[in-house]
């Protein structure tokens, strides 16, 4: 059988490693493993830039050279995962609690002499907008129409309000499985070990193997672009340059096919 003729099913997967992972460490540090990434279409892609060398009376070039090599690694529609972001704005991702922002619809409610809160509002961030445009006031005693009194999470109401919709704004302390990347003045993309992998199926749609792309050392693009339209699940792209791994054999990347044993 012909191992260099096969057909490739889809956009593979994608291995995503930070350049320093040692995968024979005693301990190995899963942590940089930043993900395994399913997308819908991939392409790679390996162009130069060539300098002719011409001589004497002929209108030919006698030989050419190379003067810039790039290659790209493009993933596009992949799956959502958080630690893409991550890796585009080269900063780590923090668990632990942080500050959150309740408002939109998932928050309006409709007065009723007392209104349970989502979270509890942190001091002095509640605002409570009513249909008029207005802001309730807060008050500590018992409330007057267009005023609130609070404890905790709950809100209490006069009479009067009652019915009304109301749409509150606040900051609230947010659980420690919070997870947070901060993009910073002076962030960079990260540099990672990629390895691009597609099952490879003959006529007969009999699995033959593998063919791998192994690129030593990338960048991904810092601009991440974040689509959202309505009704439209959002599907991130992802961009990688190639870049010199600085290698003693000189490689900037392996293509292998792995037949199945």
């Amino acid at each position: 059988m012909d191992l260099n003729r096969y057909y490739l099913d889809g956009p593979g997967e994608t291995l995503i490693m930070t350049s320093d992972f040692d995968p024979s460490a005693a301990t190995p540090n899963v942590n940089k493993i930043i993900a395994v990434v399913t997308s819908k279409n991939s392409s790679f892609t390996s162009s130069v830039t060539e300098e002719k060398v011409t001589g004497g009376r002929s209108m030919a070039p006698r030989r050419k050279f190379l003067t810039d090599r790039e290659a790209t690694l493009e993933l596009e529609d992949c799956e959502m995962d958080f630690r893409y972001i991550s890796l585009s704005q080269g900063e780590d991702i923090v668990d632990g609690a942080a500050t959150g922002w309740a408002f939109g619809d998932d928050h309006r409610f409709t007065i009723a002499t007392t209104v349970t809160l989502a979270a509890t509002p942190i001091d002095n961030t509640l605002v409570i907008t009513g249909p008029d445009g207005k802001a309730f006031v807060k008050t500590s005693a018992t409330p007057n129409e267009g005023e609130y009194k609070i404890d905790g999470s709950e809100l209490t109401f006069n009479e009067a309000d009652v019915g009304k919709k109301a749409s509150p704004v606040y900051k609230y302390n947010t659980s420690a499985k919070t997870k947070t990347v901060s993009t910073k003045t002076t962030s960079l993309p990260k540099t990672v070990y990629i390895v691009h992998r597609m099952p490879a199926y003959d006529e007969n749609n009999i699995l033959l193997g593998y063919q791998e792309i192994e690129v030593f050392k990338a960048q991904t693009s810092a601009q991440f672009e974040e689509a959202y339209a309505e009704k439209t699940p959002f599907a991130p792209r992802l961009s990688f340059e190639i870049l010199d791994p600085v290698r003693a054999d000189k490689k900037l990347l392996d293509h292998k096919f792995i037949p199945v044993e």
